[in-house]
C-alpha cells in the first residue's frame, strides 16, 4: 500500500466522481487500454455527470458520445442500468454486490470495482492484471483464461483484504495490485527490481517469470472483403442504421460482402438503389473486430437515381449520427 501511495497514476475517475464515476470508468476500461479511455470518459462526463442525465438521454446520443471506444453493447447496458436505477431505484446506486450484480451489464469483476471503491466492500477484484500478479507471486503455471486462475486470484484477494489495517480501504487495495499489474508486473517487460512483491515472488525466486501465466491459445482470424458505397449530398452522406451482428444501433454507408456477388455492378444492384455510375477508389481499408479482419474497397457511387422510397436508408451529416469504427475509416478514406 505505501507503493500505491507513491506510484499511484492521476486518473480522471480517482478525482471524485463518486460511484457513478467509478462506474462508468469501469464499463469503458473493459478490454479497453486506460490511455484510450481517458478522453472518452472526461468526455462522457461532462455530457452525462449524473445517472439522470444519462438514464434520461436518447440512446443514440449516447451511442455518438461512445463512438470510437468500441464494444457498444457496453454503452447500451450503461444506458438500461442508468434507466433502471433512474426508473425504480429513486436514482440510487445499490451499496451491496447482489444489487449491483442485478443492474444490467454488470458483472462479478464490475460490482467488485465499484462495491470496493465506492462503498468500501470487501470485494477482491480479478481483472487481466491481478491474475498476471497472481500467477507469478504464487507460481501457478495456468492459462491466464483458466477458471481455476480466476478463482485463485479471488481467494489470494480475499486473504490480502483480511490482512488489511482498518483504516486501509479494500478499493484501495484492489486499485494498487491492479497498478501494479498494468506498470510493473507487465505481461514482457516486468519491473521485478521495482515491485513491492519481489521478496514473496515465487515466480521470481524460481528465475522464470514469464512463464507465468501460461498464454492462452489464440483464436484464429477470419478474412472478410466489403464493398462500401458512398453517395454524398453536399456533405451529408447515404447511411443505414445497423440492426443485427456487430455494432448493432450504429451508422454506416451501404454495404454488402465482396465474394457474394461475381461482380461490382452486381453487388450495387443487391442493394436495390437504382441506376447510378461507380468507380472504385483507391487503395483499401483494414479494419479488425471481434477475430476478424476487415479489406474494405470504398466505391464512390455518382450520378445516382435513387428511389423515392428508402426506408432503411437516409442522408446524414457524420457529426450528426454515431458511426461504426469502419465507417469513420470509409468516410475519412472518401473525403480525401
Amino acid at each position: 500500500m505505501p507503493w500505491f501511495a507513491l506510484r499511484r497514476r492521476d486518473l480522471p475517475w480517482r478525482a471524485g466522481h463518486g460511484a457513478w464515476g467509478i462506474w462508468v470508468s469501469e464499463i469503458m476500461l473493459q478490454q479497453t487500454r486506460v490511455e484510450v479511455v481517458v478522453p472518452f470518459f472526461e468526455r462522457f462526463l461532462e455530457r452525462f455527470p449524473t445517472i439522470e442525465s444519462l438514464a434520461q438521454s436518447d440512446i443514440e446520443e449516447v451511442l455518438q458520445f461512445w463512438a470510437g471506444l468500441g464494444y457498444y453493447r457496453r454503452a447500451r447496458m450503461l444506458h438500461a442500468a442508468a434507466k433502471r436505477v433512474h426508473d425504480d431505484l429513486q436514482g440510487v446506486i445499490p451499496t451491496d454486490l447482489d444489487g449491483l450484480l442485478a443492474l444490467p451489464g454488470v458483472g462479478p469483476y464490475t460490482a467488485a470495482a465499484i462495491g470496493s471503491l465506492a462503498f468500501g466492500l470487501h470485494a477482491p477484484v480479478v481483472d487481466g492484471n491481478v491474475k498476471r500478479v497472481v500467477a507469478r507471486v504464487c507460481a501457478l503455471h495456468l492459462a491466464s483464461d483458466d477458471r481455476a486462475l480466476h478463482r485463485e486470484s479471488e481467494s489470494v484477494g480475499t486473504r490480502w483484504m483480511s490482512l488489511l489495517p482498518r483504516n486501509e480501504a479494500p478499493g484501495a487495495l484492489n486499485e494498487a495490485v491492479m497498478e501494479l499489474g498494468a506498470t510493473v508486473c507487465t505481461p514482457k517487460l516486468p519491473k521485478c527490481t521495482e515491485c513491492p512483491l519481489a521478496e514473496g515472488c515465487l515466480a521470481l525466486v524460481n528465475g522464470d517469470v514469464l512463464r507465468y501465466p501460461r498464454a492462452k491459445k489464440a483464436k484464429a482470424f477470419v478474412e472478410m472483403a466489403l464493398f462500401f458505397f458512398v453517395l454524398k449530398q453536399g456533405d451529408a452522406y447515404l447511411l443505414s442504421k445497423r440492426r443485427n451482428g456487430w455494432n448493432i444501433g450504429l451508422y454506416e454507408p451501404p454495404c454488402v460482402p465482396e465474394e457474394e456477388h461475381e461482380s461490382l455492378d452486381a453487388a450495387w444492384h443487391s442493394l436495390s438503389l437504382g441506376s447510378a455510375k461507380l468507380k472504385v477508389l483507391g487503395g483499401s481499408i483494414r479494419h479488425a473486430i471481434t477475430h476478424h479482419k476487415i479489406s474494405a474497397q470504398v466505391i464512390e457511387v455518382t450520378e445516382w437515381q435513387l428511389p423515392s422510397d428508402l426506408p432503411a436508408f437516409a442522408f446524414a451529416l457524420p457529426g450528426d449520427v454515431p458511426l461504426t469504427g469502419l465507417a469513420r475509416k470509409v468516410v475519412k478514406h472518401a473525403s480525401k
